[in-house]
């Protein structure tokens, strides 16, 4: 049965408190069931620390090609940093999110580490569709399933944008005009997604530049720049849809006027628009 994330991070402390923490955990469930929360918050009240991000010996590996997938060198690089010894003392971790992003070099290199677990740690990987991990990893990982919470609570931007379609649902006919604000109603919530985005990714390059300017050179600092900013457009192409979908599918529909069938089709007593959103026309079809 699968768990909430709060019931997945007590079993966890629970197993590591009884000495009976297994090294690697396969942990699965929807977008939005707190997979990447759950390995950071078992990871700070392990170690009692407060910022699991900031944190030397938590390591996280997620896709930064331009394809959005995660190479052999990534996979490589984190078992040489795993196999380090602490200078704290603290249990390492080694987390892989959007594992099925795995390429089938960067599989066979982890397969080998999970073979061999470095001592002093403990592996864990993220994903929304196991079934793509090769059966030898899912084999030799305990496999921990999450479930998504059964509503999620409206953002202030969310709510805002909520407010305006409401408003525009309401009026007694649709027009071509209606269905253009709509649109840009989307557009205006996806640019801030994508500011927000851009402001977290700079806060973690100032944090890492101030980490290892003394110990590395110029050529670091540019490519980590370069790694960012295919980050950003990975966690944006991610973002965008989910939240358009989510909305779109959920929100949207209480409005009352507008309701929107699974499968994208409009029914009861709302007119189609002419002009929808691109990329939600894209995402619930």
């Amino acid at each position: 049965m699968p768990f909430l994330a709060s019931e997945a991070s007590e079993y966890l402390v629970r197993a590591h408190q009884l000495g009976r923490l297994a090294h690697a955990f396969l942990i699965t469930g929807p977008d939005g069931s707190g997979k990447l929360a759950l390995a950071q918050e078992f990871y700070r009240t392990v170690n009692k620390v407060r910022d699991a991000d900031r944190d030397p010996d938590f390591h996280l590996v997620q896709p930064e090609s331009k394809s959005r997938r995660i190479l052999v060198e990534q996979i490589r690089a984190l078992e040489e940093e795993l196999r380090m010894r602490s200078t704290t003392g603290k249990l390492k971790f080694g987390v892989i999110a959007d594992a099925d992003r795995m390429m089938p070099q960067s599989a066979n290199a982890f397969l080998k580490t999970l073979e061999e677990p470095p001592n002093g740690s403990l592996l864990l990987l993220l994903t929304s569709l196991p079934e793509a991990l090769l059966e030898t990893i899912r084999s030799r990982c305990v496999v921990l399933a999450l479930r998504s919470p059964s509503r999620r609570p409206l953002g202030v931007a969310e709510r805002v944008l909520f407010d305006a379609v409401s408003q525009l649902t309401s009026e007694r006919s649709w027009t071509v005009g209606s269905s253009l604000a709509l649109a840009r109603l989307f557009q205006d919530q996806l640019a801030r997604f994508r500011d927000d985005i851009e402001t977290e990714h700079d806060d973690r390059l100032k944090r890492e530049s101030e980490r290892y300017q003394n110990s590395t050179d110029g050529k670091w600092l540019n490519k980590k720049r370069a790694v960012l900013g295919c980050l950003l457009r990975a966690a944006t192409s991610r973002r965008e849809p989910h939240t358009l979908k989510e909305f779109w599918n959920g929100s949207v529909t209480r409005c009352g006027r507008v309701r929107v069938a699974e499968r994208g089709t409009w029914t009861n007593t709302a007119k189609r628009p002419s002009v929808l959103p691109k990329r939600s026309r894209l995402v619930i079809s």
